[in-house]
C-alpha cells in the first residue's frame, strides 16, 4: 500500500478498530473515497469491508438494530462491528465483503427479463423485511436514542421539504412551491391511507445495492430508516429505476395507490437535487441519479404532472 493510503488507513481510527476486532491485515485496498473511504481489508484467509462513516445523518446504530430483528434472508448484508469515533465524530463500521457489482453500474434496462424479475422480487422482498420488522410509534426519523417524535406522517413531510428547501435555495426556488402545494392537496388522504406508522427505508441509492455473481440482489447499506409511509420507498424507487422494467416489476409488486408513488417519486427527486446542488457542480436542469438516464427535473415534473 502507497505510504499516503497507509497514513490515511492508520490516522483515520480504521486500522485500530480493524485489528482490535478482527486481527492484523495482510492487505489493505482503499475501493472507494467519494462520500466516506471505503477499504477492503483481507485478515486470516477472509476478506472484509471497513467504512468509514461521516454522514450524521446515517444512523449505523439503527441498522444494526434492524439487522438483528431481520432473519438471516440473505436481502442484506451484515454489520460485525461498528465504534464511534468520539473525537473526529465518524463511525468505522466493519462488513463482511460480498463480491458484485453495485447496482447503479449494472445495466439492468438491459438485461434479460428473468433476471430483472427476480431483481424485482428481491428488493420488494427486502422493503417488506423491514416493514414487518418490529411495530413503530410515532413518525419520523428513526434513531436508537430518540423517538420520533411527530405525531402525524404530514407533519414529518412538511417539515421535511422545508428542510431539504432551506438546505437548497437553488432548488427551492425551482419546484418548493410546486412540491409544496401537491402534498397539500393530497394531505388528506394520506393522512386517512397512513394513519399508523410502518418502519420503512428512505433511501433507495442504487449504490446501496450489489448484484452478486449468482445474480441476487443484496442491500449492502441501509442509512436512513423512517417511521411513515410504507410507500415511500417505492416512491423513490420510480426516481433511482426511472424508464426500465425492473421500476416497473417492482411498483407492481408494491401494489401502493399511484397517487402516493407519485408524491414520493417527487419528493425523492427534490431531496436529490438538493444534495447535488450542495455537493456537485452540476446544473440542476442536467442532473441525473446514480444509475439514472433522465434529466431529475423531468421526472419530477413528470410525477407531479400525473396528478394534476
Amino acid at each position: 500500500m502507497p505510504e499516503s493510503l497507509h497514513d490515511r488507513w492508520r490516522d483515520s481510527g480504521a486500522a485500530s478498530v480493524f485489528e482490535s476486532r478482527v486481527g492484523a491485515p495482510s492487505t489493505v485496498t482503499l475501493i472507494s473515497d467519494t462520500n466516506n473511504n471505503v477499504w477492503k481489508v483481507s485478515s486470516g484467509g477472509q476478506d472484509f469491508v471497513v467504512k468509514e462513516i461521516t454522514d450524521p445523518t446515517v444512523d449505523v446504530e439503527s441498522e444494526k438494530r434492524l439487522l438483528g430483528l431481520i432473519d438471516n434472508s440473505g436481502r442484506f448484508r451484515p454489520i460485525i462491528h461498528y465504534e464511534r469515533m468520539e473525537e473526529a465524530q465518524t463511525y468505522i463500521a466493519i462488513y463482511p465483503f460480498i463480491e458484485g457489482q453495485s447496482l447503479d453500474t449494472v445495466d439492468f434496462r438491459n438485461a434479460p427479463k428473468g433476471e430483472v424479475e427476480k431483481w424485482a422480487e428481491q428488493l420488494h422482498e427486502s422493503f417488506e423485511l423491514i416493514r414487518t420488522a418490529e411495530t413503530v410509534e410515532g413518525f419520523g426519523r428513526r434513531s436508537v436514542d430518540k423517538k420520533p417524535n411527530y405525531s402525524t406522517w404530514m407533519d414529518f413531510v412538511f417539515w421535511y421539504i422545508g428542510n431539504q428547501a432551506n438546505k437548497g435555495p437553488r432548488m427551492a426556488a425551482l419546484r418548493y412551491d410546486a412540491l409544496r402545494n401537491a402534498f397539500e392537496r393530497y394531505a388528506g388522504s394520506i393522512q386517512q391511507d397512513v394513519s399508523a406508522p410502518s418502519l420503512v427505508c428512505g433511501d433507495v441509492n442504487l449504490r446501496n445495492y450489489l448484484i452478486t455473481p449468482e445474480n441476487d440482489l443484496v442491500c449492502i447499506h441501509s442509512p436512513m430508516l423512517w417511521h411513515g409511509d410504507p410507500a415511500v420507498p417505492y416512491g423513490d424507487a420510480a426516481v433511482h429505476l426511472d424508464s426500465s422494467l425492473l421500476g416497473e416489476l417492482f411498483l407492481e409488486r408494491g401494489g401502493y395507490p399511484a397517487y402516493r408513488i407519485h408524491l414520493y417519486a417527487a419528493f425523492s427527486a427534490f431531496a436529490i437535487l438538493v444534495y447535488i446542488e450542495r455537493f456537485n457542480e452540476t446544473p440542476l436542469e442536467q442532473a441525473l441519479c446514480w444509475g439514472g438516464v433522465r434529466p431529475l427535473l423531468d421526472i419530477f415534473d413528470d410525477h407531479l404532472g400525473q396528478l394534476e
